[in-house]
C-alpha cells in the first residue's frame, strides 16, 4: 500500500521540481535572472534554449533506441543519472560564474549542458505519463504545474546565490528521483501490435490545437523577454507575483476539474478554453497599457493562459502515441517546437523593436482563425457520434446498479488476467458496451489503439469475442 502511495505521489507531483527549474531560469522575472542581470543571462538562456533544441532532436531522431533503452533496460536508470548530472552540473556552474571571474564563454557551456540534462528528463517523464490514464495523465500535468508553481513562489525568500544554488539543485535530484519507483518493468505491452498508432495525421489532429497554441505562446515569450527591446516597462516584482497567482488559479482549477470529469473536462479546455487562452495572450498586450491593477490582472490572465497551453501540450503530446518510441517522438516535437519559437522570438525582437506586438497580434488572429474554422465540423460530427453511441449504451447502463455491478466485476476479472492499467481501462468501457470509436474518443487515444489493447486483453483472458467477454464478466 505504501508503494502504490508514493508511485501515485511521484506519479502527481514528481515533475513539479522540473518544472520550477524552467521557471527559474526562463521566466523574465525570476529572482536568477535578477541575480545575474537580464543582459549577461541572456547568453546563458540561449545556449540552455540551444541545448534543449539539440536534444529534443536526438529524441526524434533517436526515438526507437532511447526509449528501449530507458523503458526495457537496466541502464535505463544510468541515462536518468546521467541526465541529472549534467542538468546539476550546469546549473551549479552558471550560478558559481559570479563567485569566480572566469571567461563569459563557460556560462554558454553550462547552459548547453542543462539544456541537454533536463530536456531528457523530461522525455523520460513523458514517457511515464503516457502509460498513465487519461484522467491521471491530465491530473498529473496540472499537479505538476502548481507544484512547480509553488516551489518557484519559494524562491523568492532564498537570500543568496548560494541557496539559489542548493534549491536549484535540490528541485532536479528531486524530480530525476522521482522517476525511478515510476521506471516500469518488461512486462508492458507489445510495441509492435501497437505500430499502426504512429500515423501522423492522426496524432496531428490530436495535437494540433495546444501544441501551436503553446508555440505562438512561447513567440509572445521571446519577443518579450528583454523589455528593453520589446519597449515595455517590465515590474519584476508585480509580474512575478502575477506569475503564481494565474498559474496557480489555472492550475488548480485544471487538476479538481480532471479529477472529476476526467477527459470530458480535458475535452472542454480543448475546445473551448484554448480559444479563449489565445484570445486573453492577443488582447492583454493593449490592457497593460492601461496600468494600474489592471496590468496585474491582464498580466495573471496571460500567465494563467500560458499555463494551460502547457498542461493541455503536454498531456495530448504524451497521450496521443501508445508506444514508448512514438511518445518520445511526439514529446521531442513539443519541445522542439516550443523553444525553437522562443528563441526565435528572443533574436528577431532586436531587429523589429516594438513592432513585435503586431506580430503577436497576426499569429494569434491566425490562430484563433484556424480554431474557428476547424472546431465547428469536428463539434457536429461528434455530437453525432455521441448521440449514436448514448442509444447503444442505453442498455447496458439502465440503473447504477447495474453499472455499478458490471464496474466491479470488469475490475475482478482484470485482477485475476493481470491487466495493465490501460487494459483494464478499455475493458471497463468494453464492459459497458462501448464501440472502439467511443472507447478511442473517451480515452484520447486512435481506434487502432484501442484495438491492440483489446487483442491484447483477449490474449490474457483466453478468449476470441466480445460475447465470450461478457460471459467472463457475468460470471465473476
Amino acid at each position: 500500500m505504501n508503494n502504490a502511495l508514493l508511485k501515485r505521489a511521484c506519479t502527481l507531483m514528481g515533475a513539479g521540481p522540473l518544472f520550477a527549474v524552467g521557471l527559474l531560469t526562463v521566466h523574465n522575472a525570476s529572482p536568477i535572472v535578477e541575480l545575474f542581470g537580464r543582459i549577461a543571462h541572456t547568453g546563458f538562456l540561449a545556449c540552455a534554449l540551444a541545448g534543449v533544441i539539440i536534444a529534443a532532436v536526438a529524441l526524434v531522431a533517436q526515438a526507437r533506441s532511447i526509449s528501449h533503452v530507458i523503458w526495457k533496460t537496466p541502464q535505463g536508470y544510468i541515462v536518468i543519472l546521467s541526465a541529472l548530472a549534467c542538468s546539476v552540473i550546469g546549473l551549479l556552474f552558471l550560478l558559481a560564474i559570479p563567485a569566480i571571474e572566469i571567461d563569459g564563454r563557460f556560462a554558454s557551456v553550462s547552459g548547453l549542458v542543462m539544456g541537454i540534462g533536463c530536456t531528457v528528463l523530461a522525455g523520460t517523464w513523458a514517457l511515464t505519463l503516457s502509460q498513465e490514464d487519461s484522467r491521471t495523465a491530465f491530473q498529473a500535468s496540472a499537479t505538476s504545474v502548481l507544484v512547480g508553481v509553488a516551489l518557484y513562489g519559494t524562491s523568492a525568500f532564498l537570500p543568496n546565490q548560494a541557496s539559489y544554488a542548493l534549491f536549484s539543485a535540490s528541485c532536479i535530484f528531486a524530480s530525476a528521483a522521482a522517476l525511478l519507483p515510476l521506471k516500469p518493468n518488461e512486462s508492458e505491452d507489445d510495441e509492435a501490435l501497437a505500430a499502426p498508432d504512429d500515423r501522423v495525421a492522426y496524432v496531428i489532429s490530436r495535437t494540433w490545437r495546444p501544441l501551436a497554441g503553446t508555440t505562438l505562446s512561447a513567440l509572445v515569450l521571446g519577443l518579450i523577454w528583454n523589455p528593453l527591446y520589446a519597449g515595455i516597462e517590465l515590474d519584476t516584482g508585480m509580474l512575478f507575483a502575477a506569475s503564481l497567482c494565474g498559474s496557480a488559479a489555472i492550475s488548480i482549477v485544471c487538476a479538481v476539474a480532471f479529477a472529476k470529469a476526467g477527459v470530458r473536462a480535458a475535452r472542454v479546455m480543448d475546445r473551448t478554453g484554448l480559444p479563449i487562452a489565445a484570445a486573453i495572450v492577443l488582447l492583454c498586450p493593449y490592457l497593460e497599457q492601461l496600468g494600474g491593477s489592471a496590468l496585474f490582472i491582464s498580466s495573471s490572465l496571460k500567465e494563467a493562459a500560458f499555463a494551460l497551453f502547457l498542461i493541455m501540450t503536454w498531456t495530448s503530446c504524451c497521450k496521443a502515441a501508445s508506444t514508448p518510441k512514438s511518445t518520445l517522438r511526439v514529446a521531442g516535437t513539443f519541445l522542439l517546437c516550443a523553444t525553437a519559437a522562443m528563441l526565435l522570438g528572443a533574436l528577431i525582437i532586436p531587429q523589429i523593436g516594438t513592432a513585435g506586438r503586431i506580430l503577436n497580434s497576426i499569429v494569434l488572429i491566425v490562430y484563433l482563425a484556424a480554431l474557428a474554422f476547424l472546431n465547428s465540423p469536428v463539434k457536429s460530427q461528434g455530437a453525432t457520434d455521441d448521440a449514436k453511441e448514448h442509444n447503444k449504451e442505453a442498455e447496458r447502463e439502465a440503473t447504477p446498479n447495474i453499472s455499478a455491478s458490471i464496474a466491479q466485476n470488469a475490475e475482478r476479472l482484470a485482477k485475476a488476467g493481470a491487466l495493465s492499467p490501460r487494459e483494464t481501462e478499455v475493458l471497463a468501457l468494453l464492459a459497458r458496451g462501448h464501440s472502439y470509436a467511443k472507447i478511442a474518443q473517451t480515452l484520447y487515444v486512435s481506434d487502432n489503439t484501442v484495438k491492440t489493447h483489446v487483442r491484447n486483453i483477449y490474449r490474457k483472458l483466453k478468449i476470441e469475442s466480445r460475447e465470450e467477454l461478457f460471459d467472463l464478466i457475468d460470471q465473476q
